[in-house]
């Protein structure tokens, strides 16, 4: 019985895969041919939301998620793993993270949790913390930073949606404010988010004056999430995962524009350093 059971499983998850692809290829094709064979960067937000039905229905959930359910029901802290050691961590790093999320979709800032809109967080420590902390091991740092209530986060929403063309009224300022919204600071002390002033190309934006970014972490909706936030109406489940979650370390770029404070993340350069553009993204939005 157990083995029938496995191998209905394993068709299930096969059948699932071969519709995600078939998913993928079809926003791909969507958005290919709405703004050129050879752009495949940016949706529209219709190709978006479908894609998101079926990660929340049937995708896969982050690697290495955190393991810090009891938090949503009182617990005051969770063990967390980083880079091979473990530490500790206040349930607080992951309500407030909760509360950055209902507030992001309250807003009109984030509509979905994976990567076609927003899935991933800098962090940043004030400039006089990190000059404390900056020669201690890594997974120290993490584990310093996480208990610090001056720590806030970037967030970078709408990654890869396409304005639609401005003779549409409707669909075109809603979606454009979407865009506008996409650079949010959460903070870990209980304040409100805030939304900083977009950049008139459409960039995210760089880690506030006097912060020193460090590191990130992911989120991903998934049917079988260790968290849930309820908002709209609706309940989503997600993990959360500290920037090992896939053994690479995260940058973030301080000055991708000199005289400006444009800037461009990466998930794939070291922990403060400066980072190049991404080339996938240096293509101004229209």
């Amino acid at each position: 019985m157990k083995k029938k059971s496995r191998g209905l499983s394993k068709i299930t998850r096969t059948i699932c895969g071969l519709a995600f692809v078939a998913a993928i290829d079809l926003i791909v094709v969507t958005g290919a041919l709405g703004d050129g064979i050879f752009n495949k960067w940016f949706f529209t937000a219709e190709s978006i939301e479908a894609a998101y039905r079926y990660q929340e229905d049937y995708g896969e959930r982050l690697r290495n998620p955190l393991r810090a359910k009891e938090c949503l029901f009182g617990s005051a802290e969770f063990v967390a793993s980083y880079r091979g050691g473990e530490f500790t961590v206040p349930c607080r790093f992951i309500t407030e993270t909760v509360r950055h999320f209902k507030e992001m979709i309250a807003a009109g800032a984030a509509r979905y949790l994976f990567p076609l809109d927003a899935n991933h967080g800098h962090l940043g420590i004030p400039i006089a913390t990190w000059e404390k902390y900056k020669q201690l091991a890594p997974d120290r740092v993490m584990q310093k930073i996480l208990r610090d209530p001056s720590l806030i986060v970037l967030y970078h929403t709408a990654e890869h949606v396409q304005i639609p063309d401005a003779r549409d009224d409707a669909l075109h300022g809603d979606v454009k404010s979407w865009i506008d919204k996409r650079n949010v600071l959460g903070f870990f002390d209980g304040r409100p988010n805030k939304i900083l002033t977009p950049d008139p190309r459409g960039y995210g934006v760089a880690m506030p004056d006097g912060y020193w970014p460090y590191s990130g972490f992911e989120f991903l909706a998934s049917p079988l999430g260790e968290l849930f936030a309820f908002v709209a109406n609706k309940t989503i489940t997600f993990d959360i995962g500290l920037e090992d979650d896939n053994a690479e370390t995260w940058g973030f770029s301080r000055s991708a524009d000199s005289g400006s404070k444009l800037a461009r993340t990466s998930s794939r350069s070291s922990p403060g350093s400066v980072s190049s553009l991404d080339p996938a993204r240096k293509r101004e939005r229209k």
